[in-house]
């Protein structure tokens, strides 16, 4: 989800990215992937899909096996506050989502 009511279909090698609570990757305002943390070659590439989500119906499991596994996936502001608030420093929420929570 990249606007209110807009989603893109990913293409390869996109599609090849899946959530994980702990990501190494976040989508910037412009709409591309960066690296938020180092990433060695051929380690699989993570984003959290909450920073892209604003539905209140939709969930997903979550089996990323991260310490901090949330277990169920939700909308942005069902985040951790210190999550969110990490997510939004960094640059990585969605422009339309980022704007009802910026301080």
């Amino acid at each position: 989800q990249v606007e209110k009511e807009k989603y893109i279909d990913l293409k390869e090698p996109g599609k090849y990215v899946n959530h994980s609570c702990n990501p190494n990757v976040g989508i910037k305002k412009d709409k591309k992937l960066v690296a938020i943390k180092n990433i060695k070659k051929g380690e699989e590439i993570f984003w959290d899909y909450s920073t892209s989500m604003d539905e209140d119906n939709w969930t997903m499991k979550c089996k990323c096996g991260n310490k901090d596994c949330r277990k169920i996936i939700k909308d942005f502001k069902y985040l951790p506050e210190r999550t969110k608030n990490k997510y939004l420093k960094m640059g990585i929420v969605q422009k339309f989502i980022a704007k009802k929570f910026k301080k």
